[in-house]
C-alpha cells in the first residue's frame, strides 16, 4: 500500500473526486494529494470533503508541491 498518492482530477474514464472518494474508503491510511490545473475553490474544497488530504494548483512553484508532499508523509 502506497503512503501517498498524487492525484489529477482531471483523469479520462473517471474523474478525480470519484477516485479521491474510492482511495478513501477502500484505502483509509493513504493520503491523497490532488495536484490539478484547476483553481476553482469549490473543487479544492469538495476533493477535501471527499478525503484529500491537500490540495495544490499546477500553477504553483514546484517547491509547493515537494513542500506539501513532505508535510503529508511527516
Amino acid at each position: 500500500m502506497p503512503d501517498l498518492i498524487v492525484l489529477n482530477l482531471s483523469m479520462p474514464v473517471v474523474h478525480g473526486l470519484e477516485t479521491i472518494r474510492e482511495i478513501a474508503k477502500s484505502a483509509p491510511g493513504v493520503k491523497i494529494l490532488v495536484f490539478s490545473k484547476d483553481e476553482a475553490d469549490e473543487l479544492r474544497r469538495e476533493a477535501l470533503r471527499r478525503g484529500a488530504h491537500g490540495y495544490v494548483n499546477k500553477s504553483r512553484p514546484i517547491t509547493d508541491l515537494i513542500d506539501e508532499v513532505e508535510r503529508l508523509l511527516t
